[in-house]
């Protein structure tokens, strides 16, 4: 057999170009010659294998490892898993090759650089093959049929509800099966009181309430993927460029916290109810009516561009108003649940909390001011943040007017390009009520939209209220 007569080094080298595993496993049994080329050396064979695939690990690896993780990998990413409540064992051992994707995401000094202009990398393409191949994002919030009978997903382990919030920028591409599901239940959460449906479920605010998280990403998927509902449909994909659409990260999730970056430019937009649409829709949970949700109907005008930027530590300023209604001004440790601690994953560094001031315009010229607050690992994934805003006008005198306040709370996911959460009007102890008024925003970075900075020239109002 030819190989037999060829240097080892030079099998690793013809090895490298089969893509194929089945190819590769074939080749080994060639000849002992093909065998020590790949399992010789110390198994050198195996980080370079790795590292043909995959961003490398971000930590000391030895080359076994680098073979039992390639072989892992590269298994639970074909065969995937049927997902339904996340609960399953064959489910969480698949889910973990996601996780870790995500969080090393990006390590590797090589970037690859998309069609479009953007930035990606070996395991954020891996994760794209992966989602377009299973059901991980078909199946969110599907119901279950049972003998005969269908049963909304009421159990969903929140393992599985991170790792599909974290990936939310592809469920809002019409390349996949656009159907959404459960979205009489997702309004409900929408527009919920934090008293009853917190975003954090600690007193602390570091531990995420992933499953009102997961309808907030399924409230605006139903109205930007379905035609049908002539809502966000056609300002979305047919309104905006490809590169002011939501997109995934371009930075590892964990250092891009440390490094206290935020976007500049962002899109967005909220849905709200009248007050006594909202009332009724708390009092008469099991009613299977939809409401029709307000200035997501508004066409071109349903999303508007708002602009961040951190300010110099010298003007930093943050009136106790905000405060009092935010909550936003950092503790002096993250305390980790037990939740938290059982998810794994290294400490995430020197992460601190910022502030960012911003000016957008809906109807008229607004001003914003908020917070970044980094959070442990949730559930094994890295890079999450919590992030407070108060959106107001200036008074004749200069001043905030406390009288035209609307308070924002969120989840920056991990990657900084996306944000979900809840707009509130902060009436006094309204917060802490069921009386809330209150509903659901999304904001999506666009950095890299050339047009974007003219957007934010101010235009002439049209009639109607000044929303959330």
């Amino acid at each position: 057999m030819a190989f037999n007569i060829l240097p080892i080094e030079l099998n690793k080298e013809i090895a490298g170009y089969l893509e194929s595993d089945k190819d590769l496993c074939n080749f080994r049994l060639v000849c002992q010659n093909a065998c020590n080329a790949i399992d010789g050396d110390h198994l050198s064979f195996w980080r370079h294998r790795f590292l043909q695939f995959f961003d490398p690990t971000g930590r000391e690896t030895t080359n076994a490892e680098y073979m039992r993780l390639y072989q892992t990998r590269r298994m639970w990413l074909k065969r995937g898993s049927k997902f339904y409540y996340g609960h399953k064992k064959e489910e969480k051992q698949c889910l973990q090759v996601v996780k870790d994707l995500i969080n090393e995401s990006f390590n590797g000094k090589d970037e690859l650089i998309l069609p479009d202009g953007t930035l990606t990398c070996l395991n954020l393409e891996c994760l794209h093959r992966f989602v377009y191949n299973t059901d991980i994002i078909q199946n969110i919030l599907r119901p279950i049929k049972q003998n005969n009978s269908v049963h909304p997903i009421h159990n969903i382990h929140p393992g599985l509800a991170a790792v599909q919030v974290a990936l939310s920028h592809f469920t809002l591409d019409l390349a996949l099966n656009p159907t959404v599901f459960s979205f009489d239940d997702s309004q409900k959460m929408a527009y919920e009181c934090a008293k009853r449906a917190p975003i954090f479920t600690d007193v602390n605010k570091t531990h995420i309430n992933m499953s009102w998280v997961l309808h907030m990403m399924n409230f605006f998927r139903w109205h930007i993927m379905r035609e049908t509902e002539a809502t966000l449909y056609y300002p979305y994909h047919d309104s905006l460029h490809e590169l002011e659409k939501a997109k995934g990260w371009t930075m590892n999730p964990a250092k891009r916290v440390n490094a206290q970056q935020l976007g500049k430019y962002w899109k967005g937009t909220y849905a709200y109810l009248d007050r006594d649409e909202v009332e009724n829709l708390r009092n008469h949970p099991a009613n299977p009516y939809v409401y029709p949700d307000h200035n997501v109907d508004q066409g071109e005008r349903s999303i508007q561009t708002l602009r961040l930027e951190i300010p110099p530590k010298e003007k930093v300023t943050w009136p106790y108003t905000f405060e009092k209604h935010l909550h936003a001004l950092p503790e002096r440790s993250l305390p980790r649940t037990r939740a938290q601690h059982r998810s794994g994953g290294a400490s995430a560094g020197p992460a601190v909390s910022f502030q960012f001031n911003g000016d957008g315009y809906d109807s008229e010229p607004f001003y914003s001011s908020g917070w970044l607050n980094p959070l442990p690992n949730q559930y094994g994934i890295a890079g999450w943040q919590r992030m407070t805003m108060m959106k107001f006008f200036y008074d004749e005198n200069g001043q905030p007017d406390e009288n035209a306040l609307w308070a924002y709370e969120g989840v920056v996911l991990p990657g900084g390009q996306i944000m979900l959460g809840r707009w509130w009007s902060p009436e006094e102890g309204a917060i802490n009520t069921t009386e809330m008024y209150s509903g659901p925003f999304i904001l999506w970075n666009v950095d890299g939209s050339p047009e974007v900075e003219d957007e934010l020239d101010p235009v002439e109002p049209e009639d109607g209220i000044v929303g959330p």
